[in-house]
C-alpha cells in the first residue's frame, strides 16, 4: 500500500479495497485527525508509528516509539531460520533465543510458524519488552514465549539454546547522525553500535558459545557492508564455523549462519 492508503485505512479502520469500493466521506473529526497524521509524516515520523501498526510475515504488529519498526529484509531472517529448523531439527523440540527482541516481530513470527520451538525473547529495554508481550498476545502466542529483561546474555544463565538469533544494532554513530530523519524517531539504543557498527557482533560472538548447545546455531542479520568483517570476528573467536550467508532483496549479504564447532 502507498503511505496515503496506509493512513486512510488506519483512520477509517477499513481494508485497502474498501477505499475504492465504498464511498467514504470524512467528518470534521476525521479530517482533523488526517491533517494531524499528514503533519506528523511531513515532519519525518515513520508512517508505522502514526498508524500504530505494521505488517510483518503476514501478521499484524503494534509499533510505537518504544521499539524499532520491523524492516522487510528481516522477513528473510525469519524465513531462512524456519528452513534451518526444518532441515536440521525436523520435528525435534528445540530452544530458540531472540536476543534483542524489540517489538517481538522475530520471536512472535517464529512461534506462529513453527510448533517445535520453545521461544525465549530478551531485551535490555523494559518498554520494548512491553510492546513484544502485547504483540505476542495479539498474535496468540504469548503462552509460548518466555520474556527476559537482559543486557545481552546477562539473565540467560539458566538456559542452553539450539539457536540464538539476533538483529542487533549495526549502524555506526556517524551513519546514525547523518541518516534520514525517520530514524530520529526510533530508539537510538536499537540502532547505534559504536564507531564501526560491529560492537554487538563482537560481544555476542564472544559470549554466545557458553549458551549454545553442541552444534547450535548463531544467526545474525547484518549491515549491507559488514559480512567480511563479521566473518573475521567469527574466525578469530575460533568457536564457530561459517555455515551459510544469504542476500537481501537488493542483493546485499544480509544474513549469516554460524554453527558452534563443538
Amino acid at each position: 500500500m502507498t503511505e496515503k492508503e496506509l493512513l486512510l485505512t488506519a483512520l477509517l479502520n477499513c481494508k485497502r479495497s474498501d477505499l475504492y469500493s465504498q464511498d467514504f466521506h470524512l467528518d470534521k473529526n476525521q479530517e482533523e485527525k488526517l491533517s494531524s497524521m499528514l503533519r506528523r509524516r511531513l515532519n519525518g515520523e515513520p508512517v508505522q508509528y502514526i498508524t500504530g501498526f505494521t505488517e510483518f510475515m503476514g501478521f499484524c504488529f503494534k509499533v510505537d516509539r518504544r521499539a524499532l519498526v520491523p524492516r522487510p529484509e528481516t522477513e528473510i531472517l525469519v524465513e531462512k531460520t524456519l528452513d534451518l529448523i526444518k532441515d536440521k531439527f525436523g520435528n525435534k523440540r528445540i530452544n530458540l533465543l531472540d536476543l534483542g527482541t524489540g517489538s517481538g516481530n522475530i520471536a512472535v513470527s517464529l512461534a506462529k510458524l513453527s510448533r517445535t520451538l520453545q521461544v525465549f525473547a530478551s531485551d535490555i529495554s523494559q518498554k520494548a519488552l512491553e510492546v513484544a508481550r502485547e504483540n505476542a498476545r495479539i498474535n496468540e502466542v504469548v503462552h509460548r514465549i518466555n520474556f527476559l529483561k537482559s543486557d545481552l546474555f546477562e539473565n540467560c544463565f539458566k538456559h542452553k539454546f539450539d539457536i540464538i538469533i539476533s538483529n542487533p544494532p549495526y549502524l555506526t554513530s556517524e551513519e546514525l547522525d547523518s541518516s534520514a530523519i525517520e530514524l530520529n524517531y526510533e530508539p537510538r539504543i536499537s540502532l547505534e553500535a559504536g564507531n564501526d557498527g560491529l560492537l554487538f557482533y563482537r560481544k555476542i560472538i564472544k559470549q554466545a558459545p557458553r549458551y549454545l548447545k553442541k552444534n547450535g546455531f548463531l544467526i545474525f542479520e547484518i549491515g549491507y557492508n559488514q559480512l567480511e568483517k563479521i566473518k573475521t570476528i567469527a574466525e578469530d573467536a575460533r568457536e564457530f564455523i561459517i555455515e551459510k550467508t544469504f542476500r537481501d532483496y537488493n542483493g546485499f549479504e544480509r544474513i549469516i549462519f554460524l554453527r558452534k564447532n563443538n
